[in-house]
């Protein structure tokens, strides 16, 4: 599985062109993302329900009250995003 993501434009503090494609693999050569998203996700428990929610019906099956987070989710995806490709062995991504 991979993803391909559109850039903006330069960055005025680096000077990098970021308008370029980038295309980022989850399996293979760079399975080690999906390894810190899936290690990021069992450390975050909170975070983790707020992305993927927490439905009244599984913990009603599960006999628990639902969990919600306080945190936004534009947060919780910047912390991923961090978690996940902050010591990337691809600078380009």
């Amino acid at each position: 599985m991979s993803r391909s993501n559109q850039r903006g434009r330069t960055n005025t503090s680096t000077g990098t062109d970021t308008s370029k494609k980038c295309t980022i693999h989850w399996e293979g050569v760079r399975s080690a993302r999906t390894e810190h998203l899936l290690t990021w996700c069992k450390e975050n428990e909170d975070a983790r329900i707020k992305l993927f929610s927490d439905s009244a019906k599984d913990a009603k099956e599960q006999g628990r009250k639902k969990k919600q987070s306080g945190t936004s989710r534009d947060v919780v995806y910047s912390q991923v995003a961090q978690a996940v490709f902050s010591n990337d062995e691809d600078l380009e991504v």
